[in-house]
């Protein structure tokens, strides 16, 4: 999800705008690492999934807060077709995980623009929190789809885990 950095000559103020951007990326992250390893040296692992999260949160301010880039893709707005109903947080989820469960040779990211494309801007903003707890839970979500994972209703363990089971798992109930 990385986006183009422009060339310093055509733009200079811009570059300027981003370099000051990165930096101060750099030292909050750098913030965070130090809390975590402070976390850890005394021996303390409960405030550790809080600072994970919340640089979690810093990545993902960072892809769309970067100056002059919106959050959505280049072009129109989208508008939603005649007749294409808004989807839901869940649903945007499961498409996501579908997409992921292909395994086609694409950028991540790409689900999102796709989905863009289909459903709207909300659907994409969804798409991008989606795609921020498969990374954050990257090792999590490679075990329920190789390995399966238990149903919390019936407690029955299910090979490979349901779309539907992931998403409510990464947080996106029905």
């Amino acid at each position: 999800m990385t986006k183009p950095i422009p060339d310093k000559a055509k733009n200079p103020q811009l570059a300027r705008q981003l370099n000051s951007h990165i930096k101060k990326l750099r030292s909050a992250a750098n913030k965070a690492f130090d809390q975590m390893a402070a976390l850890t040296s005394k021996g303390s692992y409960a405030g550790v999934d809080t600072v994970r999260k919340n640089l979690a949160q810093l990545l993902t301010q960072a892809q769309c807060s970067c100056p002059n880039a919106s959050s959505q893709p280049q072009g129109q707005a989208a508008q939603l077709k005649p007749g294409t109903k808004q989807l839901t947080r869940h649903q945007v989820a499961v498409y996501v995980v579908e997409r992921v469960k292909r395994g086609s040779n694409m950028l991540m990211s790409t689900i999102c623009t796709e989905i863009y494309e289909k459903f709207g801007g909300q659907a994409y903003g969804v798409c991008n929190e989606v795609l921020t707890a498969i990374n954050t839970q990257g090792h999590n979500v490679r075990a329920w789809l190789f390995e399966g994972m238990y149903e919390p209703k019936t407690k029955k363990f299910i090979v490979p885990a349901t779309s539907s089971m992931i998403a409510t798992a990464l947080g996106f109930p029905k």
